[in-house]
Parts: structure tokens; C-alpha cells; sequence
């Protein structure tokens, strides 16, 4: 009992650093939780409840890993609020561990690799909503065991890293730098299984609920891509610069001084992956940037390691990141629960801009009516709830608004309603594809493609496998 004492003691020694940082970050991301509102983060949440709690909102186009993780951490009693802090903590638990494995495998020292992944970037993202830490993790555990050569761990983690994210799916390219050529195809083989394997439930649940295996997947993939390119963007250098901040110089230094080996290759292909598919997403934001996060840290590595007491510069640095945000953000107004408190009966089926607020805070609601179908949802019944300057073309144009018939009007938004008529509460999880369809025919008399797997665009193939 004593030994086992002794050497709890000599752990906590040894890694007072990287656990003095670890509460430090991990404490920031549950105050962030706490101080902000996430429409993604609230979304995963929102599926956690429909899937395990008969709850009454769901998306389609969610990577399903974030939900399961809440809904797990609510033990089956617990309100999914409580499961949402406690899923904030599992998360920085899993970024620590796989941290120090890739540190293991890469050999670079565990405490200073962990401080440069602790950079202001991921601070601010990695967890506001609710999944870039989580897949960046399990990226990180993918290497480690990718290049430990356990071909099942790696396909498992990198398994969990798509079913966090679905962006990280091209990144099984790595695969390829296993080490033992003429042991390759059976890794290759191999990865592959345990990945189908991984797969399997959340795809029998997509085919037995919507009857195609890729219904999620198809769904992400037609809001993000397929269907955005009317918010098209150019590239930003100012995106780059937010993801990589202070590592820059460090990041260009360090690649003068590692030689290009499997392991330096692979963080390569990483960088190489995640710009391609930045620039190939239509609307672009920073957070699309994240995973570059890790081969910032690694190549920064090699030019931070040389300079004296570099541990504790950069701890101070982070740790200062912390405080400065804590302290920036007491005094910036952020959105709260009374933003969406609407004076209103929850008996009646909403339509909003603001609907996954709504519907988390306990308000059932359907996305927005196009501008053409407004008449038609307040003739069904529906209280239209339309929140000034968000997301809608009309949110401000008040002349078109007040032409429909008003139930209240306030500084932040306006209810349309016709109080005569109610539409009868029902649960909300008709796919993207399928509102996207219905909106185009009832405006423009012409559908859309709904079939998950012919709107991915696998041609014949979808002819021979019905349950794609």
C-alpha cells in the first residue's frame, strides 16, 4: 500500500507540468462550456438526447461519436447537461493520453509536445463545438499505433477519429507508410476490417431507420459541400495565421532540421490533406484548419527543444493564454439561455432561424421557412420565430415580415403565428436532403437528389447496392 503511495507521488512529480497544465486547459474548456453557447455543440447534444432519450430533435448529418460520448456520460439518470461537462473532461483526458503515446512512439518529449498543442488556437476550439479535440486525439492515436505497427488500434482509432469528425476520412492515406512492405496488403487488410467493424452500428442504424447505410455521411457531406457553393469563399491567409499564431517561425525552422523520414512524411501528408480540404469546402472558417494544429506543434518542436528552460516559457505562455481569454471574456457580452426564452406555449410546432437553440432550450421547432413557404407554414399552423439578422435573407426586412400576422415583437425577434390555428407537436429528424427537397420542388417544381449514396456521387455502384 505504501509502494503503490510512493509511486502515485513520484508521478505527480515527475509530471507536474503536464498535469499542472492539463487542470489548467481542461478547467478553461468547462468555464468556455459554461460561458458561451454552441449551436454545433448544442446540435450533438440535442442527438445524444433523441438517440437515448427519446428526445425530439435530430440531425442526420452529425458524425454520431460526440452524441454517444454525452449520452454515456449521463449514466442513464443524469440530465445531458451534466453529461456535456463531464464529456469536456473525457475529451482533455483523451487529448493527454494520446499525447503522451504519440510522444512515445515520435520520441519527442511528452511535456513540451503537449504545451505546443496547447497553443491559442486549440484552446479557443478545440472544444466550443464539441468535436475538433476529439478527433484530433484519436488522429494523434492513429499515428502512435500506425507507427507501432498494431494495424487493429490504428484502425480502430482512426475508426473513432471519422466517427468524430467525417473531414478525417481522408487521411487513410496514411496507411500506406506502414513499415513492413511484404506485411503491407495483410495491414492494409486488416486496418480496413476493424474499420467496417467500427462502422457497423451506426451504419445498420442509419439503414434500418432511413434504409441507407451512408445517410449520415451523404447528408454531411451535401450541406457542407454539395450544396454551399452559393457561400462560396476565397481562401483567407488570415485563417492560416489564427491556426498557426506564435509556432509560424518555429513551425518553418523546425522543418530545416528533421530529416524526412515515415514519421515526418506522414505529419506532411497531414498538412497537405488538411489545406486540400479547406480550399475544396465552399464556406470556410478557421476550425476547418484545426488538425493542422499537430504538425505546427510537431516540425515546432524540433527548433523549441534547443532553447533554454523552453518548458517553462512556453507553460507561462499558455498558462497566460488562459487567464488573458477568462478575463476577456467576463467582459464581452456573450449569448445566454434568456436570448431564447420566447413568450410563447410549447404546444405548437415552431419554425425558426434559430432552431437548434430552440429546440435544446425546450422549444420544438423546425428550420426556417424559405421566404416563399412562410404563408404556406402559418396556414399549417406553425408560430414562425424569426430572429433579427440570423441566417435569413427577409430576418430584417421588416415591411415583409410584418405583412404576416404578429403575436409578439420584441428588440430580438418577431412571432408570426396564427393563433387560431396549432400544429400539432411531432419529432424533428427528417434529413437535410429531404428538406432540401421539399423546399426546391414546392418553390421550383424540381427535385433533388435524396438517395445518400447517388447524391455522393458513386454512380453505378448504388445500382448494385441498394442499402447504400
Amino acid at each position: 500500500m505504501i509502494s503503490e503511495s510512493i509511486k502515485i507521488l513520484n508521478f505527480f512529480k515527475e509530471n507536474k507540468i503536464i498535469l499542472l497544465l492539463f487542470i489548467f486547459s481542461t478547467s478553461f474548456f468547462i468555464y468556455q462550456h459554461y460561458s458561451t453557447f454552441s449551436w454545433d455543440f448544442a446540435s450533438y447534444s440535442l442527438n445524444a438526447e433523441y438517440l437515448f432519450s427519446n428526445g425530439n430533435y435530430f440531425e442526420w448529418l452529425r458524425a454520431p461519436l460526440p452524441s454517444l460520448f454525452i449520452a454515456i456520460f449521463t449514466f442513464g439518470f443524469l440530465p445531458f447537461w451534466v453529461g456535456e461537462y463531464l464529456f469536456i473532461i473525457f475529451v482533455s483526458s483523451i487529448l493527454l493520453i494520446s499525447t503522451m503515446k504519440f510522444a512515445e512512439v515520435f520520441k519527442v518529449d511528452k511535456v513540451l509536445f503537449y504545451i505546443l498543442l496547447l497553443n491559442p488556437f486549440l484552446l479557443l476550439n478545440g472544444l466550443i463545438d464539441g468535436t475538433e479535440l476529439l478527433s484530433l486525439s484519436f488522429l494523434l492515436l492513429f499515428l502512435s499505433y500506425l507507427f507501432s505497427n498494431q494495424e487493429l488500434k490504428s484502425g480502430f482509432s482512426f475508426a473513432l477519429a471519422c466517427l468524430s469528425r467525417y473531414t478525417c476520412l481522408p487521411y487513410f492515406v496514411l496507411i500506406f507508410l506502414y513499415k513492413n512492405i511484404k506485411k503491407n496488403i495483410i495491414s492494409i487488410l486488416l486496418f480496413f476490417l476493424i474499420i467496417v467493424l467500427t462502422f457497423a452500428p451506426w451504419f445498420l442504424f442509419n439503414y434500418f431507420d432511413t434504409g441507407h447505410c451512408l445517410t449520415s455521411i451523404a447528408n454531411s457531406q451535401a450541406l457542407n459541400v454539395k450544396y454551399r457553393d452559393y457561400l462560396f469563399q476565397q481562401p483567407s491567409i488570415f485563417h492560416f495565421l489564427l491556426v498557426g499564431n506564435f509556432l509560424i517561425p518555429f513551425f518553418i525552422f523546425g522543418l530545416t532540421r528533421v530529416k524526412f523520414n515515415r514519421k515526418n512524411v506522414a505529419l506532411l501528408i497531414i498538412v497537405i490533406i488538411t489545406i486540400l480540404s479547406y480550399l475544396f469546402t465552399p464556406f470556410k472558417v478557421p476550425r476547418y484548419l484545426f488538425n493542422l494544429i499537430l504538425p505546427l506543434a510537431y516540425f515546432s518542436y524540433f527548433a523549441i527543444e534547443k532553447i533554454k528552460n523552453s518548458k517553462l516559457i512556453f507553460s507561462s505562455l499558455t498558462i497566460s493564454i488562459i487567464i488573458i481569454s477568462v478575463i476577456f471574456s467576463l467582459n464581452t457580452s456573450f449569448i445566454h439561455t434568456e436570448f431564447y426564452e420566447i413568450n410563447i406555449s410549447k404546444n405548437c410546432m415552431l419554425a425558426s432561424n434559430q432552431w437548434v437553440p430552440l429546440n435544446y432550450f425546450g422549444y420544438i421547432s423546425e428550420p426556417f421557412p424559405r421566404k416563399e413557404e412562410v404563408d404556406n407554414y402559418l396556414n399549417e399552423g406553425y408560430r414562425v420565430v424569426i430572429y433579427y439578422g440570423w441566417e435569413l435573407d427577409y430576418s430584417t426586412n421588416m415591411s415583409f415580415l410584418e405583412k404576416f400576422p404578429i403575436i409578439e415583437k420584441t428588440n430580438n425577434y418577431i412571432i408570426l403565428g396564427n393563433i387560431s390555428k396549432c400544429k400539432e407537436i411531432y419529432k424533428v429528424d427528417r434529413t437535410y436532403l429531404e428538406r432540401l427537397n421539399s423546399s426546391t420542388f414546392k418553390i421550383y417544381n424540381y427535385s433533388i437528389e435524396t438517395n445518400p449514396c447517388k447524391s455522393i456521387g458513386l454512380g453505378k455502384i448504388c445500382n448494385y447496392l441498394k442499402f447504400l
